[in-house]
């Protein structure tokens, strides 16, 4: 994304700023890139009117990082330099819908009580969302960018020893022996951004060593165009192989990047 750093690198005044958007919304061609710059003044000025210095400081720090990142992060931004993931209580917009994916999922429910790990955390926002609910979390994330933002929520929330991040593929990740109630492995079996070297097989049989004998995995796929029937067929049967698995009944998320995905509770085999 640094072709666009110069659009979105948010400095000098609140005019300026406005014009670049207001260009860019009119001129520019990238349709996420509009998106993301939508959601960007949308939570600015939402932020503004709650006239909480403290949160105001967290949007102004989380800035400054997606600004550095925009500069040296020559990896592929999900986000198109804006959150891939909402978190409505910090006034931050994305293009997945965190609220609603974690109450399809009746995922405050299912985590109660659990140690849980999250591959590929992004910036770590439905980790924070079952912060109240779960014992604690792990969450790992390739972009260092993603986990430096993660850990200022989580700063700014009061759970940095109870909601950690590591910065590094899931492929490369130790748990030093360490086992998890849930793995959730949302839409990570593979990744857009090529980052993931690991063969499904290899993926599926990590998180079985990193699961307690009665853990589940909670898995989401990606969208039909790229998890294509033939490949889901490839995904079960190699999912099959250590797991019992369980489709999950989803009511119907309305948001365009969460629309027809399927979801699967999977226990360990005996």
């Amino acid at each position: 994304m640094k072709q666009l750093s110069e659009i979105f690198y948010f400095r000098g005044n609140v005019f300026y700023r406005y014009y670049k958007i207001l260009s860019y919304l009119i001129f520019g061609k990238n349709k996420l890139a509009k998106l993301s710059l939508i959601s960007r003044l949308k939570d600015y000025n939402n932020v503004s009117k709650t006239h909480n210095n403290r949160l105001i400081n967290l949007h102004s720090v989380l800035e400054k990082i997606r600004n550095r990142a925009l500069l040296c992060y020559d990896d592929y931004d999900y986000g198109a330099s804006y959150n891939y993931q909402s978190f409505d209580e910090l006034c931050l917009s994305g293009f997945r819908d965190t609220a609603a994916r974690v109450n399809a999922l009746s995922l405050k429910e299912i985590a109660a009580g659990k140690e849980i790990i999250d591959i590929g955390s992004n910036a770590g926002f439905l980790v924070f969302s079952l912060r109240n609910e779960i014992t604690s979390a792990i969450g790992i994330e390739y972009n260092p960018y993603l986990c430096e933002q993660a850990n200022a929520v989580a700063d700014y929330l009061g759970v940095k020893g109870k909601c950690l991040f590591e910065n590094s593929s899931f492929e490369n990740y130790d748990s030093k022996g360490k086992k998890f109630d849930i793995v959730f492995s949302l839409a990570n079996h593979s990744t857009y951004d090529g980052n993931t070297t690991q063969s499904l097989d290899d993926y599926f049989k990590k998180i079985q060593r990193l699961l307690h004998p009665d853990g589940i995995m909670i898995f989401e796929s990606h969208p039909p165009n790229l998890d294509t029937d033939e490949k889901v067929k490839l995904i079960m049967e190699i999912m099959d192989k250590y797991f019992e698995i369980e489709l999950l009944k989803v009511k119907p998320l309305k948001n365009f990047l969460d629309v027809d995905r399927f979801y699967v509770c999977a226990k360990l085999k005996s």
